[in-house]
């Protein structure tokens, strides 16, 4: 009796794994297998903007990609890389929202891993180089979902698949996705829409532009956990020995890299000149330019 109510809960519990992974894997909320594309079922994906991290991992098991685009937001949106091509070669856009230099690094390697990876264009941003700051939901990201040029392992994407298809989060995505496609066209006119000229006349956009500055100023260059720019701490160490690694990964895996530092606007440097930060900007330019010719003249 004993044994057989084992059973049958081990076969429950078996059953609904199953359906779980079943429905997220038709469902496919962020994108990670695409088998199915159907209108009225998943063909939009509204979470996958949230797990731009995954969808992008994902993408680059799929397409193992010959060169690519790499930085922060200003390179995903900044660069016009949809459709692009270095010389015959398709670009692959792996801009992601906020990352530090030691994540480029890690997805420099994950993309590097899939063998194909020739070229390379990669922004560099200030921020990037503060060990204090961390974009929100970046630490819950599964880095063991990504590949590794040393740790070459041929279950790791569908591993990474399954784990994530098993997840009771993707199950409350994998619904939102299902309810979003289903969408009648009187429900899609009810949404908001983009404000016209004269609907923009009345923002105040001003009030948008310091709030954005001062999002900056305690979010990114002094984050309110420690509120202090620093370019290493204990727990990631220096931030310029990850760019250093980056060009000596670059150079043992002939990758043909490119390096340039984000555009911004004025007010981006002005913001940083006005909160006492010049001078390490300044050292921060002064230091990629020191690393890149060390690396250089060891080749």
């Amino acid at each position: 009796m004993h044994q057989r109510f084992l059973r049958y809960l081990l076969l429950s519990i078996v059953s609904l794994v199953s359906v779980l992974v079943s429905i997220n894997l038709a469902i496919d909320p962020f994108a990670t297998d695409r088998w199915l594309d159907i209108t009225g079922l998943n063909h939009g994906k509204p979470e996958a903007g949230d797990h731009e991290r995954l969808v992008k991992l994902f993408d680059v098991y799929r397409l193992r990609p010959e060169a690519v685009s790499m930085g922060s937001s200003r390179t995903q949106f900044g660069l016009y890389i949809d459709g692009a091509k270095w010389g015959n070669t398709p670009i692959y856009n792996f801009g992601v929202s906020g990352p530090g230099i030691d994540e480029v690094q890690r997805l420099l390697a994950h993309v590097a891993a899939q063998g194909k990876l020739k070229k390379a264009i990669i922004g560099l941003d200030f921020f990037m180089f503060n060990a204090d700051f961390l974009q929100p939901g970046v630490e819950n990201f599964n880095n063991s979902a990504l590949s590794y040029p040393s740790d070459l392992n041929p279950f790791r994407e569908w591993t990474a698949m399954l784990s994530t298809a098993m997840s009771l989060d993707t199950l409350d995505a994998s619904w939102t996705t299902f309810q979003f496609n289903q969408h009648t066209q009187r429900d899609m006119d009810v949404l908001p829409r983009t404000p016209s000229p004269i609907d923009q006349q009345q923002y105040n956009y001003r009030h948008m532009f310091l709030r954005q500055v001062t999002g900056y100023l305690d979010d990114i260059y002094f984050p309110k956990s420690t509120g202090r720019f620093v370019f290493q701490n204990a727990a990631r160490g220096s931030m310029f020995e990850h760019f250093r690694q980056i060009v000596r990964f670059s150079y043992q895996h002939h990758i043909d890299a490119h390096f340039f530092i984000s555009p911004s606007n004025a007010w981006q440097w002005e913001a940083i000149d006005a909160a006492g930060l010049w001078p390490q900007f300044e050292y921060w330019k002064r230091q990629l330019v020191i690393i890149l010719n060390e690396e250089a003249t060891l080749r």
